[in-house]
């Protein structure tokens, strides 16, 4: 996932392609067949993998939970639930985290503003 301006996109996609050997598939996505170091990249800002996807926020949540995941300090951001999706935010940030085994702490933003919290149930203990 690439930061910047517009006007920065030609340095962010020759510095993501030099970095992964990879290709831009959006406007701001550069797809790669391997994870990166990104700690000191000017433009590349995260990486992400696909792990799990479904039609319904239960069908990701069992395929995540099938994964067996485990990691402590975890962190879960939603970002934006498309319009229109019988599901909110803190549902989704809720479900998610509990399908991964491990204490986390989820984030919420909206609009430039954030808001966090630390479940109290978490992992395998609360299914």
């Amino acid at each position: 996932m690439l930061s910047g301006d517009d006007h920065d996109r030609e340095l962010a996609l020759a510095e993501a392609a030099a970095l992964t050997g990879g290709r831009p598939c959006a406007e701001k996505l550069v797809e790669a067949d391997h994870a990166i170091d990104i700690d000191r990249s000017g433009y590349v800002s995260c990486g992400i993998e696909w792990l799990a996807n479904g039609a319904t926020i239960d069908q990701v949540c069992q395929d995540t939970r099938a994964l067996g995941i485990a990691s402590d300090g975890f962190g879960l951001e939603v970002r934006r639930i498309p319009r229109g999706l019988p599901v909110s935010c803190r549902e989704t940030a809720d479900k998610l985290a509990l399908a991964i085994d491990g204490r986390h702490t989820w984030t919420i933003r909206r609009n430039g503003s954030s808001h966090s919290r630390r479940p109290k149930a978490f992992g395998s203990d609360a299914r």
